[in-house]
């Protein structure tokens, strides 16, 4: 049974006065914020400009115009209902700011209002400050993206990469554990493989919302398979920056579309011959911001990657970062020589 433990009581002089019970009731006080505060239940107004919005990775997620301004109305007509989530982020010996962990859209709604009326109501915020690290804080982001409408699987995609990146996780798997452990493994493997495909055009796609889980799945066994993968980055680098949501999704659909038939033919010979083991065809894609190669496919089945360092070393891994056995990369630097040989011979 776990007993509460017993605050001891500040040593006081013989003689009580007056300041030596104020400070006491201060003490209790602040004993009593600090309590709250670590358990996530005091709300503070704080200063909207003190407000580090970009301190955490933030997702990619598509800002509902309609959905938004309903929200500022209700905002400038009835207040702030619902308080959003911050941590403390400045040093003791700095002034103080915070990071935002949830609440974007009160926190952009409130700063609008304030910038077209001047109300000083409006220039703070109700927040409730938690006790965050980087890798708590992302966990939170993410529990809030999953209960938000219109999150797409491919936005969740994008969000985990960025957590990766930005150091808060060593890994997409540890990223994927730590903040989906709850999900089914089918979900996880889904997940990750759309983490993939993030790696490959997340920077070139303009309307991530407009990709949703079927439209993901589809196009990397497509790139698996190395029906037009570098075709399809092409035709996205060159279309126009300024492409609308629909015009984005007709793009992905026609190159699924056209893609198609050169799937079937470059995975016929997987269909055929039962009780042969399949080998998919070994692909290998440029991802310059990570200064890496990635291959898919051939004998080795998991995909890996060439990274290159900045002393000019290169290393051969998993998607998870974990170097490849000696007996492995042999089996990719077979693979790599095998095609080489066979562009050569063409």
């Amino acid at each position: 049974m776990t007993t509460a433990k017993k605050l001891k009581s500040p040593k006081m002089s013989g003689t009580t006065t007056s300041r030596d019970v104020e400070s006491l009731i201060n003490q209790g006080r602040a004993e009593g914020e600090d309590r709250l505060r670590q358990a996530g239940l005091l709300l503070e107004e704080i200063d909207i400009d003190q407000i580090d919005e970009e301190h955490f990775v933030r997702d990619r997620i598509a800002h509902d115009e309609d959905a938004f301004h309903e929200l500022r109305s209700s905002i400038y007509a009835s207040g702030q209902k619902t308080p959003i989530e911050v941590t403390v982020i400045s040093d003791p010996d700095e002034p103080l700011r915070y990071g935002l962990v949830s609440g974007w859209r009160r926190l952009h709604a409130i700063r609008e209002i304030f910038c077209e009326t001047r109300d000083p109501g409006f220039a703070t915020i109700n927040a409730r400050v938690l006790q965050h690290d980087v890798s708590s804080a992302l966990v939170a982001l993410a529990i809030e993206n999953e209960v938000r409408k219109g999150i797409s699987p491919f936005e969740r995609a994008l969000f985990i990469r960025r957590t990766v990146e930005a150091g808060a996780f060593a890994s997409v798997d540890q990223a994927i554990l730590s903040m989906y452990g709850q999900a089914s493994a089918a979900k996880q493997s889904k997940i990750r493989t759309l983490v993939r495909l993030a790696d490959f055009i997340g920077a070139i796609i303009i309307h991530p919302d407009c990709i949703t889980e079927q439209i993901g799945l589809r196009l990397v066994k497509y790139f698996d398979a190395g029906a037009g993968d570098l075709k399809a980055r092409k035709m996205l680098e060159e279309a126009p920056k300024d492409r609308t949501k629909s015009e984005e999704l007709a793009l992905l659909r026609k190159y699924l579309s056209d893609a198609k038939p050169l799937y079937d033919r470059q995975t016929a010979h997987d269909r055929k011959g039962r009780g042969r083991p399949k080998v998919k065809r070994f692909v290998a894609r440029h991802m310059p911001n990570e200064r890496a190669v990635q291959f898919v496919g051939g004998r080795l089945q998991s995909p890996c990657r060439l990274i290159a360092s900045n002393d000019g070393a290169f290393r051969l891994t998993f998607e998870d970062g974990t170097d490849l056995p000696e007996e492995a990369a042999t089996v990719v630097l077979e693979d790599i020589a095998n095609a080489l040989s066979k562009r050569t011979a063409k």
